[in-house]
């Protein structure tokens, strides 16, 4: 059976504490109510990460490049450093292991805007802190996003190490009745054989798991298929276990 990572996205420590009980191998924290990516504060990116400790590598959404300057960023990422350095000094040995491993970044309404040159200069910024991921959405064409492919070539070209594909609506169908799962397959293939990881997400329920985890990426992102009551709901310890036997690394 193919094997990958498991990512699980939450928002709040105790949906972290469920998670790594489920067995996830990266916590991503977000805030689910403010859309594919939306950034989570800073009081609930700060209880992630000493919830995590030196458990797991986590990481975080910092929205839309559309929508977030530089300047906001880095005051944001600053401040998230800021407060971990404010943790009590018995813990400052931990402070590497509960700083994020990487930041995520969309790309909606960027189509026709100089999205290269901007997400640059937002990677220059954050890069001291953290890896900066660019999110290629399936549904490029409905949110006026760059073509997957095309932020796959920015991202060789720039030297990146990981790129995430997810769908930007999720108020519509999930990835794999967005995009034909030969596509996904290939486009798997093209990111590895250019020396860069690819983590797969987009509303996938616990049935789809084991789908895209037998197309071949490194990891499999997900938050829909491990909540009890859906995307907005709660995530399960159980469900997680369940998730991650489906990704072939029980």
């Amino acid at each position: 059976m193919t094997c990958c990572k498991l990512l699980v996205s939450v928002q709040n420590e105790s949906e972290a504490l469920e998670a790594i009980a489920g067995g996830a191998d990266i916590i991503d924290v977000k805030d689910p109510f403010a859309g594919s990516l939306g950034r989570p504060t800073i009081c609930k990116a700060t209880e992630v990460s000493r919830a995590v400790g030196q458990k797991v590598p986590w990481t975080m959404a910092i929205g839309e490049l559309a929508n977030v300057s530089s300047q906001d960023l880095i005051g944001y990422t600053t401040i998230l450093q800021r407060s971990l350095l404010e943790l009590p000094l018995e813990e400052a040995h931990e402070l590497r292991t509960v700083s994020p491993m990487a930041v995520k970044i969309g790309l909606a309404q960027m189509k026709y805007q100089n999205w290269e040159e901007r997400l640059g200069e937002l990677e220059a910024l954050v890069s001291r802190f953290v890896l900066c991921v660019p999110v290629a959405y399936a549904d490029a064409k409905e949110v006026l996003a760059p073509d997957p492919e095309d932020v796959f070539a920015q991202a060789a070209r720039t030297g990146k190490s990981l790129v995430l594909v997810d769908t930007c609506r999720k108020d519509f169908g999930g990835l794999f009745e967005i995009i034909e799962e030969t596509v996904i397959r290939r486009w798997c293939r093209c990111v590895q054989a250019a020396g860069m990881q690819i983590a797969i997400a987009g509303k996938l329920t616990l049935a789809d798991i084991h789908r895209a985890a037998e197309l071949g990426p490194d990891v499999v992102a997900v938050r829909s298929g491990v909540c009890v009551g859906g995307r907005l709901g709660r995530v399960s310890a159980h469900l997680v276990a369940a998730a991650k036997s489906l990704c072939g690394n029980e």
